[in-house]
């Protein structure tokens, strides 16, 4: 019985034995593996007269400039008309760029050396300004000096003239007591203050009119040296 059987299964190849046999088969030739065979069947084959074929076969074919680069044994054979571009046109832009660039220079530098110029008169013009300043801060602090001995001189005034008053009273006194032949006349002093004060304040007016000429003088030849 179990010799029967073993006979039995001898005639039925086992699972491992049936893949090694698929594997054999599927042998490689060449480098390349057969995935299917091709089967010839009878059917519809495919013509020109196909609306699609038609279609492909009206596509151009595109080439490169360059024909034989395709390295086609067909297009070798093909005289190439190689089209080169004229360097005469670029030449000739580059001289144009070269001749406007340097027209641009030298505007360029002209309005440098203008520019140059004018920033040196204005520098000379600036110091002149600053030295007429000068000129007239130191007159205008003379001036406010005398000014403030003007004060001064006016505050000793008004103390003289208070001074004054005082005597003037005991003056009255000791020149009624005296006989009518021997009495002096009456001293005004606001009358001498009055003549004190006009007198001050034409020097005054006239110092003021003294500057006013020096400034104008000065200014005058500030503008004159300005213009040249």
């Amino acid at each position: 019985m179990g010799n029967g059987q073993s006979s039995n299964y001898t005639n039925v190849p086992s699972s491992h034995s049936f893949l090694s046999n698929k594997r054999s088969s599927t042998k490689t030739k060449g480098n390349v593996i057969v995935v299917k065979q091709r089967i010839n069947t009878t059917g519809p084959s495919c013509s020109k007269s196909d609306d699609t074929i038609k279609r492909f076969l009206e596509i151009p074919k595109f080439y490169p400039i360059l024909k034989r680069s395709l390295n086609q044994t067909s297009l070798r054979g093909q005289e190439e008309s190689i089209f080169k571009i004229s360097d005469r046109p670029v030449l000739k832009f580059a001289y144009r760029l070269q001749e406007h660039l340097s027209q641009c220079t030298n505007i360029v530098v002209m309005e440098q050396e203008s520019l140059g110029n004018s920033m040196r008169n204005v520098d000379r013009d600036i110091a002149l300004i600053l030295v007429q300043f000068n000129d007239r801060k130191r007159s205008i602090d003379r001036f406010q000096n005398c000014l403030e001995k003007i004060g001064d001189l006016q505050a000793h005034i008004s103390n003289l003239r208070l001074l004054f008053q005082g005597l003037i009273s005991a003056v009255e006194t000791l020149n009624e007591v005296l006989p009518e032949q021997k009495r002096l006349p009456v001293l005004d002093i606001d009358r001498l203050v009055n003549a004190t004060t006009s007198s001050l304040d034409s020097k005054h007016n006239g110092i003021i009119r003294e500057t006013e000429t020096v400034g104008a003088s000065q200014i005058r030849k500030l503008r004159t040296s300005v213009k040249h």
